[in-house]
């Protein structure tokens, strides 16, 4: 019995070492796996990694899906008799190329600099909206413009009185234009998004001339070659500088450092408003957990934008953690305190529920940034316009992401750009108009991995999934071999006990015979079985 119970000694003990073995494994797999992994996915200059190069030319299709707004009532919305009654076309299918010029590399390659450049190619045969549709739609160029003005003469002492003087005057420049509508009638889809001249530019450039030789500049207009279209203004220019973390000797892959070579931004009050939070939207950064909130900052937005997770999903065969956009992002300060300094429109927080205004730094353009439909934002400024029907299932933004990598296998950003439209003094074809949030465009930018890349991150990824899979069974099924043996062998023991061991008591004190008649029946019994077998016979 000692012999075997050195042997079940024995065995207990090599399955404990193989359960601790399994727990440590089970335990730190994954930050073994991410240390391994600091080493392959970061930036590196030359040679380029593979992830550097997949980095500067993403290998995801992507593409840009444009939906346009259109007046039915032009008229009557200009002369400010009807709200706005819309009609959404499109979408106008674009390919979206998305290349990463890179500066250079600081501080011994733990930061990288350089510009995000976006291409954008119609997609003629794939696009359900032609180029050719003709729609109605605010004249967002001579409204900015006017905006402009009138923002330049609020500045100036007197501006009440010059108001009439200086709207005479661009009345006058509009009308020679044949801007002087507020609504532009019969525009095509391809006018709107790839561009058409706003020829007013040009005989402005000529008028200011004379003020440039006293070293006088008129502000941006964000419009290359005196062109307006919402993707034209953004078609091959070049975003940026942006700074960010390589990834390399443990830093955080592609966190932001700087934008345009300042670590705040500088179009807030605030500086937690102001900060470069997140990565730049290429990645949520290694080892992803669905516990936390991740940011990204945009470009587009001027300001980082918080991501949670709502479920997982499989791609293709590849699990994800599926992130959107917190539904509260742009919620008003009285629902979320954070957003007390993006919030300009503080006399009516309900105008900020649902809108993010981007006016500050797009140099005074009238312009705010919301949910599709007007998604998840106060029914005020929804009904500032007829037609808005948002669904969560057609208008929320989504991203699904490697949790391993925190690569983004699929997604779609969505965001619709409307316009801050107030009526303008003064100005002929602009002064009757209500006030309203008017939707002028949403865009969809969606990607999904193919079949090519889907294969190649299998190849990748299989293999952690086996290994992670090993280390799973090794503990669990070690430690059920280790309960199942510790359960067997104290049970064994236990029998032994109670068969093996005699009562001490009754070998020191036997009973006597007046003790109790059992001893008595059981001498008898004895004896006639020792006579019967001696012979004897009683």
């Amino acid at each position: 019995m000692k012999k075997s119970n050195q042997q079940q000694q024995r065995i207990a003990i090599k399955l404990l070492i193989i359960v601790i073995i399994g727990g440590i494994l089970f335990c730190k797999f994954t930050d073994i796996l991410i240390l391994a992994l600091q080493t392959q996915i970061c930036i590196t200059s030359e040679p380029l990694n593979d992830f550097t190069k997949k980095w500067k030319d993403p290998p995801l299709p992507i593409t840009i899906d444009a939906y346009l707004f259109s007046i039915d009532n032009p008229e009557e919305f200009s002369n400010g008799r009807e709200r706005a009654k819309l009609r959404e076309f499109g979408p106008y299918s674009y390919r979206l190329e998305i290349h990463k010029d890179i500066i250079g590399f600081e501080n011994d390659e733990k930061i990288v600099t350089f510009f995000d450049v976006q291409k954008f190619y119609f997609r003629n045969l794939e696009s359900p909206g032609r180029l050719n549709d003709r729609i109605n739609v605010l004249n967002f160029p001579a409204y900015a413009l006017a905006n402009m003005v009138r923002n330049m003469i609020a500045s100036l002492p007197f501006s009440f009185g010059l108001n009439p003087l200086a709207f005479s005057f661009v009345s006058f420049l509009y009308l020679l234009h044949g801007e002087s509508m507020l609504i532009k009638q019969n525009l095509t889809a391809g006018e709107l998004l790839n561009g058409y001249p706003f020829t007013i530019l040009d005989t402005i450039d000529r008028l200011a001339g004379p003020l440039r030789l006293f070293g006088i500049e008129l502000p941006d207009t964000g419009m290359p070659e005196n062109k307006f279209g919402f993707l034209w203004t953004k078609n091959g220019t070049r975003n940026g500088p942006y700074q960010t973390y390589t990834g390399q000797d443990g830093t955080d892959i592609l966190r932001m450092v700087t934008f345009k070579g300042q670590t705040l931004l500088p179009f807030y009050d605030n500086d937690q408003c102001n900060a470069l939070n997140g990565t730049e939207s290429s990645t949520f950064g290694l080892n992803v957990h669905s516990d936390q909130k991740y940011y990204v900052f945009t470009h587009d937005l001027c300001r980082s934008l918080d991501f949670v997770y709502e479920k997982s999903v499989w791609i293709n065969g590849l699990f994800t953690y599926r992130f959107g956009p917190a539904r509260d992002a742009f919620a008003p300060p009285s629902k979320k305190p954070f957003n007390r300094c993006f919030c300009q429109r503080m006399d009516n927080e309900n105008l900020c529920d649902g809108l993010f205004d981007i006016s500050r730094c797009l140099n005074g353009a009238p312009l705010a940034y919301s949910f599709p439909h007007f998604l998840f934002a106060n029914s005020e400024i929804r009904n500032n316009v007829e037609n808005m029907q948002p669904s969560e299932k057609r208008h929320k933004a989504y991203i699904d992401v490697d949790p391993i990598t925190g690569t983004p296998f699929n997604g779609a950003d969505k965001i619709q750009i409307n316009a801050l439209l107030e009526p303008i003094p003064y100005l002929n074809g602009f002064s009757n108009v209500r006030s309203t949030i008017l939707p002028l465009l949403w865009l969809q930018k969606s990607a999904k991995i193919d079949n090519k890349l889907t294969n190649e991150l299998r190849l990748a990824l299989y293999p952690i999934y086996l290994i992670y899979f090993i280390i799973y069974l090794l503990f669990f099924g070690s430690l059920a071999l280790f309960t199942l043996h510790i359960a067997r062998w104290s049970y064994q023991s236990y029998k032994e006990q109670t068969t093996n061991v005699i009562d001490p008591d009754i070998q020191k004190n036997p009973p006597s015979r007046s003790d109790s008649t059992e001893p008595i029946i059981s001498a008898a019994t004895a004896a006639a079985a020792a006579a019967t077998t001696s012979g004897m016979n009683i």
